[in-house]
């Protein structure tokens, strides 16, 4: 990762200088300091891990948002922001847009989650959702891609059709997607949520 030159080396421990990097997309702050490795978590903010010794001065590389900052994403990737986006607008018609007609999404544990089709998950998500909330914003937090598979961690965020409905905490959660994609279109998706979470935040909105 070039460091610009016109960032200077600290020369007092207690020194920070920080800039704004572009890496992969993403941005990212350097702060300077002497001694130590350099660690760097892209992706997470305030989360690092440790690389090899780059020369002493650095110290660390710190992501500034907690959120991946997306350049350019494939034809696949495309189609599932473009499904996140749809059901972010509670509009299954839109999400599905992005998928091949024996699409099948799965909320995993299977204990407290459920196999759907795509008009299950619309009816499902109508008799669920309607009333309730006005939307979501689903915010990435990590995406790892290859040919035919793109795996994501995200954080959803409810948005409640009236203040009241459905307490604030009960409405935000992290989870994981697997999704297996045919070129540009989503033929499953695997959502992995938090047991607890699952079964009280499913049971609570059914009530």
């Amino acid at each position: 990762m070039p460091l610009s030159p016109s960032i200077p080396v600290a020369t007092d421990a207690s020194t920070e200088i920080s800039c704004e990097q572009r890496y992969f997309g993403q941005t990212i702050a350097i702060f300077i300091s002497t001694g130590g490795n350099c660690g760097v978590h892209v992706g997470y903010k305030g989360q690092n891990m440790r690389l090899p010794r780059l020369f002493s001065p650095i110290a660390a590389v710190i992501c500034t948002s907690n959120m991946v900052v997306i350049d350019n994403p494939s034809p696949q990737l495309r189609a599932v922001l473009g499904w996140i986006d749809g059901h972010d607008h509670c509009d299954c018609d839109a999400a599905h847009a992005y998928c091949t007609d024996d699409f099948i999404h799965e909320l995993l544990p299977t204990r407290v989650g459920y196999r759907f089709t795509k008009e299950q998950l619309k009816q499902h998500h109508e008799s669920i959702f309607a009333g309730v909330f006005t939307g979501f914003k689903t915010e990435i937090l990590d995406i790892m891609e290859r040919p035919g598979h793109i795996f994501v961690h995200a954080r959803s965020v409810a948005k409640p059709l009236r203040v009241g409905v459905v307490e604030p905490s009960r409405v935000t959660h992290e989870f994981n997607g697997a999704f297996t994609m045919v070129g540009d279109k989503i033929q499953s998706v695997k959502v992995f949520t938090d047991t607890a979470f699952a079964s009280e935040y499913l049971a609570e909105l059914q009530r």
